[in-house]
C-alpha cells in the first residue's frame, strides 16, 4: 500500500506538469496557427466569432494526455508485490541497488523476475495491477483543466514512441534494462513476454476498463502470415477477433509479415 501511494504520488506530482505542457502547445497553436477555413465552415465558430483553434466548439472539445509503459508499470509492480512482500527473497534496498547497476551480474535475480507473472498472459495477478494502473492514470488526467475548456481524457498509446522514451527510462523491477524500449502500442504486453499465445494476450488486454480509457487504447498484435492462407484459417481469424471485441478488447492493430519479407525489404 506504501509503495502504490509513492506511486500515485510520483504521478500527481507529473501529470499536472504534462498537462501544463499541452495547454502550452494548444494556446501557442491557437495563436499563431489559426484555422479559419475550417472555423468558417463550423456553425458555432461563427456564431461566436472565434477560431476552431481558441474554443469555438467548446464545450464539445475533448484533448487527451497519452500514457505509455502501462504494462511496464504493471510488470514492476508485481515483481516487487510478489518478489519483496508475499515471497520475502528480496529486500527493497537490494532491488533498488541492482535496478541502480543495471542489473549487471544479476543473473540469479533476472531469472527470479522472469518467473514472475507477466502481463499478457491471461493471468489476472498482474492484470488487476495494469488495471489499477490505467485507471489511476485516467483518474488524475481528468482532474485537470484545459484550454479554452476543454474536456480532458486520458489515452494508452505511445505509436512508435516507445523506442524513444526507452532511451530516458532507467532499469525496472519487471527486468527490463535502462535505454531499452517500453512496450509498444500502448496496452501491448512487453515484448517476448507474452508466451502464452495471442488468445491469451487479446484476453489480458480485453480484461481491462477499457470505458475508463475513453480516447482509445491500442493492441499490437505481430502474426505469422501462414495462420491466414486459407479460407478456415481466416474463418477462425474472424471469430478470435469477434470474442476479442464482445469480451471487453478495443482496438486492435496487426502487422502480419513474415520474416523474410522483411529482410528482403
Amino acid at each position: 500500500e506504501e509503495l502504490w501511494a509513492a506511486y500515485e504520488g510520483q504521478c500527481r506530482h507529473f501529470f499536472p506538469i504534462f498537462r501544463m505542457m499541452n495547454n502550452l502547445d494548444k494556446e501557442l497553436t491557437a495563436q499563431h496557427l489559426p484555422n479559419p477555413l475550417q472555423s468558417s465552415l463550423t456553425y458555432t465558430c461563427i456564431e461566436r466569432g472565434t477560431d476552431i483553434r481558441e474554443g469555438g466548439t467548446s464545450p464539445y472539445i475533448v484533448v487527451a494526455m497519452a500514457m505509455g509503459g502501462a504494462p511496464n508499470v504493471g510488470d514492476s509492480l508485481a515483481a516487487v508485490k510478489q518478489l519483496v512482500f508475499e515471497q520475502k527473497v528480496l529486500s527493497m534496498s537490494e532491488l533498488i541497488a541492482a535496478l541502480d547497476r543495471n542489473f549487471e551480474g544479476d543473473k540469479h535475480l533476472l531469472k527470479m523476475i522472469s518467473n514472475v507473472p507477466k502481463f499478457g498472459n491471461d493471468i489476472e495477478y498482474v492484470e488487476t495491477i495494469v488495471d489499477d494502473v490505467l485507471k489511476l492514470g485516467c483518474k488524475i488526467a481528468e482532474e485537470a483543466t484545459c484550454f479554452a475548456g476543454a474536456i480532458p481524457t486520458m489515452a494508452a498509446t505511445v505509436v512508435s514512441a516507445n523506442v524513444e522514451l526507452g532511451f530516458y527510462v532507467g532499469a525496472l523491477p519487471d527486468g527490463r534494462k535502462a535505454g531499452l524500449p517500453i512496450a509498444e502500442g500502448g496496452l501491448s504486453p512487453y515484448q517476448g513476454r507474452n508466451v502464452s499465445g495471442v488468445t491469451a494476450s487479446m484476453m489480458s488486454v480485453a480484461k481491462l476498463d477499457h470505458m475508463s480509457i475513453r480516447h482509445g487504447s491500442v493492441l499490437n498484435l505481430m502474426l505469422d502470415p501462414q495462420i491466414l492462407k486459407t479460407q478456415d484459417k481466416l474463418s477462425k481469424f474472424s471469430d478470435m477477433l469477434r470474442t476479442y471485441f464482445e469480451t471487453g478488447g478495443y482496438l486492435i492493430q496487426f502487422n502480419i509479415v513474415s520474416a523474410e519479407t522483411l529482410r528482403d525489404a
